[in-house]
């Protein structure tokens, strides 16, 4: 388990503004990331976890990978927690499974793999975990949401 980090980012919170066109002190959001090395180059990527009335339904909340300069690598929709950082790579790149379920979905977790630019954006869409797949990572976002929002953008 990694856990989420314990101090307000700047860049992190610009990114997210940005990224979903939102309004900070307008449009409410909570969020939490983890600095995370996804690609092996020794430099964390932030993996962000994102929700609020604008980022949030009943199939989950939204996700982003941002580079070491807040650059946006992948965006994620339709996000459950806990995310585990799978430690098998596709194009150098870190699995990443996420679980499906809410929405009408069928619950279960899905793989999510780089193509070379970027991740797939919606879990539900990808292939799913079989019953032989071995699963060797890291848990993150395992906090409860509910005691512990994260940070709100204010």
């Amino acid at each position: 388990i990694k856990n989420s980090e314990t101090i307000r980012d700047i860049g992190v919170e610009n990114a997210i503004l940005e990224a979903y066109s939102l309004q900070k002190g307008v449009d409410e959001v909570y969020y939490s990331y983890v600095k995370i090395d996804l690609n092996n180059d020794s430099v964390p990527e932030y993996f962000v976890y994102a929700y609020g009335p604008m980022l949030s339904g009943s199939g989950g909340g939204s996700a982003l990978i941002l580079n070491s300069d807040y650059k946006e690598i992948s965006r994620f929709t339709l996000v459950q927690t806990p995310i585990i950082i799978n430690n098998h790579r596709t194009k150098n790149w870190k699995d990443i499974i996420m679980n499906v379920s809410g929405g009408g979905a069928t619950p279960n977790a899905a793989i999510m793999k780089f193509d070379g630019k970027t991740y797939p954006s919606n879990p539900s869409l990808q292939p799913t975990l079989g019953t032989h797949d071995y699963i060797d990572g890291i848990k993150i976002f395992t906090e409860n949401i509910s005691k512990n929002q994260g940070f709100k953008i204010e």
